[in-house]
């Protein structure tokens, strides 16, 4: 379906929507809010001024830091299950894309970009593995939904995750933070801040240490795989150069150093391999490898931003330097007399299977932000400039062989795949928001984005993946610009309604591993979104409910999609080469909806849910710069990957307090991911089934200064996965974590 096809019915919906909005205002007088009203989120997704979640025009979802802090959010992936419309599947420590909508990329390349934006302080992080160290020392956490570009320095097609780094103030902060659990689980924050001199300046600083030992077995004796290693430190420091000007620094280092990525083994290899000799076969949390893999990185960044105001304008400028190093060891080594030290487990005499996919991540990126922004009567305007520089690398090795007895022996070769790509961004955008009549308002946006890609690429024949040898360099550009235009409707301060119309733009690049010279040297070309929207946004008189809901239809155009292909005139039983080609056309179209709700005094109930019906609409390839289809069927009509077609979470806290003083609070959480596909196929095989998890933590408060927990992650031992990939007619699949449990003490003095 065309946009043009179902503009007139959205725009339609959307005005008898707000004219129904209009109607009912006059019953929405409030009366003073009572005891045990809900707390104010402020957010600043609309770059100008901060204003509420329920205040914002925006299909947001904002956690402040006591959410953070008793969902125990350490990563991206703890976050995807608090958000409606958001989903993360973890390929390895350093292959952890986001998808919001059913949007998102598992192009890997040096040459590639993500469809969701992650920025850290408003900083862009351009490398998905920049994202693999710990969260920690975080004021809020902000996910936008659908394409962001009128008010972003960095253009995202399907939406955009902000990090918001806690400052330092005046009044002093000094916490310690500790956990203690099972698996060795042994986690240490800190975070002190204050005012230097006689309040000239502020400074802060926070750091984490994070060790477990790993979760997936082998039966090898006393060998674990999924370890994890993390540390990190961020320092901040706030000047105040004039009373009309803000100049934060800030610098941040972390590094992993953990094993894995390791898999379990599913489908053919596993029932007839394995199954028949070994009960431990059907168990999730057992891997066959007997190498753990390794995953060392290291991340750090500096970052300038300087406020000032003159004359009812605020000026802002974003410097910012960053640099990620990732090596990953991703080794399969399967040797059947060292695993099962039994005849007849297989009928050979020895098998042993080899097969490594290492690589290397490294990027350097600078990026600089100016914006200009006002608030004066009626207008509102914000206008930026954006320029982005990245030099990525990326060495990836591939090598596989198997010995099936000592006179039998296969051998893939190695190969290896060097990219070398240095990105150029360039971008003017702005929006402009006009109160008319009465509680209407209309935002106008655009912005003009010039993407430049130049790349020098390397390969060599092997391991399956690569064909032949090529030593070439190309570049070419894209640009594009993208508008946007919103009606609001906010009769009070408990209403709010919106209907929006946005275009969102990523541009092509290069084949991460491209298997031959032809491959290597044609690039994928953009992809472009459509994007309609509209949602309600509403307080209930006594300030005891929140709902906000959002119903959205995307078109996207020429999407970027990773598919098995194979040479042309190959076996078709050949296992394929991962490529990425603008092989579709899809639409995304759902429903999300929030809540927050105190029925009594004491207790809170909060949630949300998401309905997605994400699937393509023309995805069918004919045989191109010398590939087709591994499986030359037409997915028109699929669903797109990591798109679950429903979504929910619930999250229950009970407050009782004590006579002393303190109190008791015990909170509830439990989400629900149903069944998504890894891969355009729909294969079953290559699914992540549907699953659900529950968390409980329980937290003793005698005072604002000291509180001591117990938690338990994962409380009904569930087994589920995390990502899942098939490989002929067996999957390699990441089991999720068994039932964790620790204490908690957390100390301010």
């Amino acid at each position: 379906m065309h946009a043009g096809h179902i503009a007139l019915p959205l725009a339609r919906l959307a005005l008898a929507c707000l004219s129904g909005l209009a109607l009912s205002a006059a019953a929405l007088a409030g009366e003073p809010p009572q005891g045990g009203e809900l707390p104010r989120i402020l957010v600043t997704a609309d770059r100008i001024e901060a204003s509420s979640v329920q205040e914002t025009p925006l299909a947001v979802t904002a956690l402040d830091e006591e959410a953070i802090r008793d969902a125990r959010l350490v990563d991206l992936t703890g976050i995807a299950r608090r958000v409606p419309g958001l989903a993360i599947s973890a390929f390895n420590v350093g292959q952890a894309p986001p998808y919001i909508r059913g949007i998102g990329s598992n192009e890997d390349g040096a040459g590639g970009d993500s469809s969701v934006g992650v920025f850290l302080d408003e900083v862009y992080l351009g490398r998905s593995a920049a994202w693999a160290a710990d969260l920690f020392g975080l004021e809020r956490i902000e996910v936008l939904r659908g394409p962001q570009g009128t008010l972003y320095g960095r253009n995202v097609v399907g939406g955009a995750i902000n990090l918001i780094t806690r400052k330092p103030g005046f009044e002093p902060r000094r916490e310690i933070d500790l956990d203690i659990g099972n698996l060795d689980y042994r986690q240490l924050r800190f975070d002190l801040s204050g005012a230097l001199g006689e309040g000239d300046a502020l400074a802060g600083i926070s750091g984490v240490y994070k060790v477990r030992d790993g979760y997936l077995e082998s039966p090898i004796p006393a060998l674990r795989h999924l370890s994890q290693d993390r540390r990190g430190v961020r320092g901040q420091l706030i000047l105040f150069p004039s009373p009309n000007s803000e100049l934060n620094l800030s610098a941040d280092y972390a590094r992993i150093d953990e094993s894995g990525p390791n898999r379990h083994l599913e489908g053919w290899v596993k029932e007839t391999l394995l199954k028949p000799y070994d009960t431990r076969a059907d168990d999730l949390l057992v891997s066959y490898d007997i190498d753990s893999g390794e995953s060392v990185g290291e991340f750090w960044g500096v970052s300038a931003r300087l406020d000032h105001e003159f004359d009812g304008v605020t000026l802002t400028s974003i410097t910012a330097l960053r640099e990620s190093d990732l090596a990953v060891i991703d080794a399969t080594w399967y040797d059947t007399d060292a695993i099962f030290q039994s005849p007849g487990f297989i009928p050979y005499e020895t098998v042993v299977t080899v097969g490594e996919n290492n690589y290397q991540d490294s990027a350097r990126q600078f990026s600089q932000e100016l914006r200009l922004s006002a608030s004066r009567d009626a207008v509102e305007w914000l206008a930026g400039l954006y320029y982005y520089r990245e030099k990525a690398q990326r060495l990836e090795g591939f090598d596989f062989h198997a010995l099936l007895t000592p006179a039998a022996t296969f051998d893939g070769g190695s190969g290896y795949s060097d990219q070398h790509n240095t990105t150029d961004s360039y971008a003017l955008f702005g929006q402009l928001s006009y109160d008319f009549l009465d509680h209407w308002r209309l935002d106008l946006g655009g912005r003009y984005s010039v993407d430049h890609k130049r790349i020098h690429q390397r390969g060599k024949a092997g391991g399956f993946l690569m064909l032949e040898d090529y030593n070439l360099r190309t570049s070419k550009r894209w640009r594009r610009f993208t508008p946007k235009i919103a009606l609001n409707y906010q009769p009070t301060n408990r209403l709010l309604g919106y209907a929006s119309f946005s275009q969102g733009y990523k541009s092509g690049g290069y084949q991460g591993q491209a298997p031959t010279a032809i491959a290597a040297e044609n690039p994928f070309d953009q992809e472009l979104a459509n994007s309609f929207e509209m949602g309600v946004k509403w307080t209930s008189e006594d300030q005891r409910l929140r709902l906000r809901t959002a119903l959205f239809h995307i078109d996207y155009k020429d999407l970027q999609v990773l598919e098995l292909f194979s040479p042309a005139g190959s076996p078709s039983g050949d296992l394929g080469i991962s490529m990425t080609f603008n092989a579709a056309d899809a639409r995304s179209r759902g429903l999300e909806a929030e809540f927050v709700y105190t029925p009594v005094e004491r207790w809170t109930l909060s949630g949300g849910y998401a309905w997605l019906d994400a699937i393509y609409t023309r995805f069918f390839l004919d045989e191109d710069l010398g590939f087709r289809f591994s499986n030359p069927v037409d997915r028109t009509g699929n669903r797109l990957r990591n798109a679950p077609r429903h979504s929910l979470n619930l999250d229950i806290a009970y407050r009782h307090p004590l006579p002393s003083g303190g109190e008791w609070l015990t909170r509830l959480n439990w989400n629900y991911t149903s069944k998504n596909y890894q891969e355009p196929g729909n294969l079953e095989i290559a699914a992540i089934p549907a699953y659900s998890l529950t968390n409980l933590r329980i937290a003793w408060r005698p005072n604002a200064d000291l509180e001591m927990a117990a938690w338990v992650d994962n409380l009904f031992d569930e087994r589920y996965l995390v990502h899942n990939f098939s490989v002929g007619p067996s999957s390699l699949t990441t089991p999720g974590p068994p039932r964790t449990f620790g204490v908690n003490v957390r100390y301010r003095f």
